[in-house]
């Protein structure tokens, strides 16, 4: 292993605090005029999310939408590679017996069953021998050290705080402090132009559940995101070859925040 990085002072930043928020004013934009991404806070995302990020001017979390705890949120759970198989790393959530559904922003993590120490265990097993494990766990820390029970501010915190690492210059806001009152098509619209964006970049699958015609109609560009999943180097055993869609956990162990980054632009692999 490497010799351990001196700690990142954003990190305590984020263990105190939870959501540094820092504004970015690097454009990477493509497509006509301030392009804005979407997407609900998800517990250590992907590559896919980050390549959003990375197009992105301004960056909407989508904190305010309702949803039911109980259900298998990319909220609060996620793939890592563990001996060479894909393993769910799960936060338990606080299940309120008179309110199923709850926005992202009110929901807290449970006391019980104990989780921190189990899933350090688990990442540290996983990912130990990985060439850069020690670039990387002061961030995996930064998350499980922080005291506050919001699984939105905890994920908020991690993705700005890798986003910065990864130098990706985007502007982050959360869809809360915009409050938009619509939903569906019309939400992501208002959000758009809530930000004065002029372009939304969406993920490939939106198709199956948006209307595209409304963004022409308010007058606004529409790009699909179309990022090709890379391959790169994995701990072994591998059973059965590349494991794609894992935490950008696993690619920044492998990889580095370098090698990651052109991951997450699709340019060469490590």
């Amino acid at each position: 292993m490497n010799d351990t990085p001196p700690r990142p002072p954003i990190l305590d930043q984020v263990a105190a605090t939870g959501y540094p928020a820092p504004a970015l004013d690097v454009s990477t934009a493509t497509a006509p005029g301030p392009v804005v991404a979407i997407h609900q806070p998800n517990l250590f995302p992907w590559l896919g999310f980050f390549n959003k990020v990375a197009r992105a001017d301004t960056f909407i979390l989508l904190d305010h939408v309702v949803n039911n705890p109980r259900d298998p949120l990319w909220t609060k759970r996620v793939r890592i590679l563990a001996n060479g198989q894909a393993q769910w790393l799960t936060l338990p959530l606080k299940r309120d017996a008179h309110q199923v559904f709850l926005p992202i922003q009110a929901m807290w993590l449970a006391d019980k069953p104990p989780f921190t120490d189990k899933h350090l265990r688990t990442l540290s097993h996983a990912y130990q021998k990985a060439p850069f494990f020690d670039a990387v766990w002061p961030f995996v820390e930064a998350f499980y050290e922080m005291s506050d029970p919001s699984i939105a501010n905890r994920n908020i915190g991690f993705i700005v705080t890798v986003a910065e690492a990864l130098e990706l210059p985007t502007h982050f806001i959360r869809s809360s402090v915009l409050a938009p009152d619509s939903h569906a098509t019309a939400m992501l619209v208002d959000l758009v132009k809530a930000v004065d964006g002029h372009t939304y970049l969406c993920g490939g699958g939106a198709d199956g559940y948006q209307d595209d015609t409304a963004f022409a109609h308010a007058g606004l560009h529409l790009a699909y995101q179309q990022y090709q999943h890379p391959t790169y180097p994995q701990l072994g055993p591998i059973d059965q070859g590349f494991v794609p869609g894992l935490s950008i956990l696993d690619a920044l162990m492998n990889c580095g925040f370098e090698g990651t980054r052109r991951l997450i632009d699709g340019t060469v692999t490590p």
